[in-house]
């Protein structure tokens, strides 16, 4: 679903610049965008002690919060800070990979993956549509805010699930009975009875 929703957003994102640059300036701002992805994946080494689910959530949030912060702008300088992103987005896609390997074995991930490609091709065809839909309605810029809202709650629901994966909810324990008495030890129907002391006595006496 995310993946199907950055396409989407790469859609409208070459329309809102239409919008608000010249079309010769879209040119430097994907050189910009290139060359902040290369320096992503520089840093990565260094970044990688604070661990891949950190770095995933962290980077995710701050892409998003160049992206909104941009469109709030709207003016000229928009796409030069949006072409940033791209920064974020290439170390949130090396620590999803990492996250991947360590959550799932390797015949799991050939498998996953495989309906994963599936399943992103049928739901960003999808998206795609509505959210070209919507742009035709409102704006492209009405538009990347919704998807920056939308990748948000995607974003929070993730977190949720991961987290709970990882520290599972301790199994309910049943409130513990209180102890029994021991019975007493069952006698025996004979010395219950007495019989058997009746018999030895008729069995000793004299002659």
């Amino acid at each position: 679903m995310n993946e199907s929703i950055e396409e989407a957003y790469f859609e409208i994102e070459a329309t809102y610049f239409n919008t608000i640059i010249k079309a010769w300036l879209i040119n430097i701002i994907c050189f910009i965008r290139q060359i902040a992805g290369m320096i992503g994946f520089a840093v990565i080494p260094y970044i990688k002690r604070f661990g891949s689910v950190k770095l995933f959530f962290t980077s995710v949030s701050l892409e998003e919060t160049v992206k909104i912060v941009g469109v709030i702008l709207n003016n000229t300088f928009s796409p030069f800070i949006m072409s940033f992103v791209n920064f974020y987005k290439c170390i949130a896609s090396t620590a999803k990979a990492d996250i991947l390997q360590q959550e799932f074995s390797p015949n799991q991930r050939a498998t996953m993956q495989s309906i994963i490609e599936v399943v992103r091709g049928i739901v960003a065809a999808i998206v795609i549509y509505l959210f070209g839909v919507l742009a035709d309605l409102s704006s492209p810029k009405m538009t990347i805010i919704s998807i920056v809202c939308v990748k948000i709650v995607l974003l929070i629901s993730s977190s949720l699930v991961l987290k709970r994966k990882r520290h599972p909810a301790p199994p309910t324990r049943h409130p513990e009975l209180p102890p029994r008495h021991p019975e007493p030890p069952a006698r025996h129907p004979e010395l219950a009875s007495g019989s058997h002391w009746k018999s030895q006595d008729s069995g000793s006496s004299p002659e």
